[in-house]
């Protein structure tokens, strides 16, 4: 993973360049072990010309219904795995089998890192241990700050991420994702992420970072933290977001945990396409 464009080497751009016509954009990253939109970046200096737009949604997603959450922090003294076990569980029992994570899977090197876990590679492999797993789920992951100051400095952090076959990267800072033919963008605040990515508009927009749920006109929805980071102080609730794929419109209803409990939260969200 890069941090800025002039870390892409001639090489892998004459690589990206000679396998653009036989593969995609995702194979692709696969073989060059860079990220999707790292390969888009290359694509447009290759050719300037090239439209990105049919190129841009890194996944597709063909369910009705997804799970939403962010933020888990693994790693940190503020990490709690079971919410990520029970929102599985709720998952599989209303039938939705992909989830998408808006960013910060793990601590990193910031304040509040468990002293066991300050090693990185300890950190790491904490999440792919430990991390809940079950084959009917797949993940698609955004990197946020926290994610990318540890797995931008050596490839073997990817290596070992990449593991876990139920992880699917789409990217850093933000990205996009074709659901049921509506365009959905992905964001989590890096500032250190210099690689450009196009613009594209998406009819829902699910924002990391904020540790809160909230919703802003027209289309934004921020995903609550699924870590006790701020809960002491009544600053947010843990929880998730499922979002619905109507015909017209997009459903978001909120989640949160309250007394080990998942409790569903009054104020549901109806976005028009």
């Amino acid at each position: 993973m890069k941090k800025h464009v002039d870390e892409i080497t001639k090489e892998e751009m004459n690589l990206v360049r000679e396998c653009f016509d036989v593969f995609s954009v995702n194979e692709i990253a696969e073989l060059t072990k860079l990220t999707y939109y790292e390969v888009l970046y290359c694509l447009k200096r290759i050719y300037p010309s090239l439209d990105l737009l049919p190129l841009m949604t890194g996944y597709s997603i063909n369910e009705k219904r997804i799970l939403v959450m962010s933020d888990t922090h693994i790693g940190s003294k503020f990490e709690n795995l079971y919410y990520v076990e029970e929102t599985m569980m709720f998952g599989i029992d209303k039938g939705i089998y992909t989830f998408v994570h808006n960013g910060d899977v793990i601590q990193s090197d910031f304040k509040n890192v468990l002293g066991k876990y300050r090693d990185e590679d300890k950190q790491v492999e904490h999440l792919i241990n430990d991390f809940p797993y079950n084959p009917l789920i797949r993940y698609i992951m955004m990197f946020g700050n926290h994610d990318f100051n540890t797995f931008s400095k050596d490839q073997h952090f990817m290596d070992m991420f990449n593991s876990r076959k139920d992880f699917n990267l789409l990217g850093v800072k933000y990205g996009y994702i074709n659901w049921l033919g509506s365009t959905i963008a992905l964001i989590h605040p890096t500032k250190k992420y210099m690689i450009p990515i196009p613009f594209c508009e998406a009819a829902i927009v699910l924002r990391g970072h904020a540790h809160n749920f909230i919703f802003k006109e027209p289309h934004t929805a921020y995903v609550s933290t699924m870590s006790d980071d701020k809960i002491q102080n009544n600053e947010s609730r843990p929880g998730f977001l499922v979002v619905t794929n109507e015909s017209d419109h997009f459903l978001i209803e909120p989640y949160y945990f309250e007394n080990a409990l998942i409790c569903e939260d009054e104020r549901k969200i109806f976005v028009k396409k």
